[in-house]
């Protein structure tokens, strides 16, 4: 099954010194890394020669970088905020063309009342990112996240058909459904909703308690791995799988942290989870 599909890892889920998170990519074979903050900050926020050291890390390491974890879109909707996120995506497709990737994520704002009356705003705005890919060879794959308006799957599949976008996909992260304050079933629910419309995949699994959700290794959690990995098999699925750790041993992620992660305080204690969720994700994927 490895063979089949091609695996990767959000790099400060891991580390910030991109030497770790590319020695432990090295280490479970994994194709490719993509990137969310390094050394210490967005990818956003790093000069042009940091980001030429890490594109020639990864060739020497000979991972594929496969997509931007950027924040686009993880901010107020509000006309102010979504012309600085339309801006900040312009250097982020200019980040990917340097690194060598045609993905960048992107979100729905934060939610603050009913999807249903923040809809067309969020088109609008979805509109202008779609003109500004337009014939830049990047895309913007649309994560469903429990903190903005397009929660679940069903609603990022709501946006997306509801224009002609020629640039806006999904990203497909059934992890996600545990966490999000409205249920949906992460497969084959989710996966139907996404079906032909999803280019990218996160993987992360947990389970949920008395309301309480806790991250735990891929194939030991409530989402379904095995179904999920045979569908996307089945499927001729030819993008990347990538692992979004999202728990640490010691001390458990904070909710700020869930909603915008990077930095050194977010990457501490991530070597030993990632190391632990890839061990049982290769597990899981040789039982198959």
């Amino acid at each position: 099954m490895p063979d089949r599909f091609k695996l990767g890892i959000i790099t400060d889920e891991v580390s910030q010194d991109f030497d770790v998170a590319l020695e432990l990519a090295d280490r479970f074979n994994l194709e490719a890394v993509e990137l969310r903050s390094v050394y210490g900050r967005p990818l956003h926020k790093l000069e042009q020669g940091e980001l030429l050291e890490i594109k020639e890390k990864a060739e020497k390491a000979g991972k594929k970088i496969c997509a931007l974890s950027a924040p686009i879109f993880k901010c107020e909707l509000n006309d102010a905020e979504a012309k600085e996120h339309i801006e900040l995506l312009k250097k982020y497709i200019e980040i990917a063309k340097l690194l060598g990737t045609g993905i960048v994520r992107g979100f729905s704002f934060w939610a603050r009342k009913p999807f249903a009356e923040a809809k067309e705003k969020i088109l609008k705005w979805y509109e202008a990112a779609d003109q500004v890919l337009e014939g830049t060879g990047v895309c913007l794959a649309i994560e469903y996240d429990p903190s903005v308006y397009a929660c679940t799957a069903a609603k990022v599949a709501a946006l997306l058909e509801s224009r002609p976008f020629r640039n806006l996909y999904a990203l497909y992260d059934p992890g996600n459904n545990i966490w999000a304050p409205e249920y949906e079933e992460p497969y084959p629910t989710a996966y139907e909703l996404l079906k032909g419309k999803f280019c990218h995949v996160h993987l992360k699994d947990a389970v949920k308690k008395d309301g309480e959700v806790e991250a735990v290794g891929i194939g030991l959690g409530e989402v379904g791995f095995g179904a999920i990995l045979k569908r996307l098999h089945e499927d001729g699925y030819q993008g990347y799988l990538v692992v979004e750790t999202h728990y640490r041993f010691k001390e458990k992620l904070s909710e700020e942290q869930l909603m915008r992660p990077g930095g050194e305080d977010f990457s501490e204690g991530g070597y030993a989870a990632s190391e632990h969720c890839l061990t049982h994700l290769m597990e899981l994927i040789k039982s198959l």
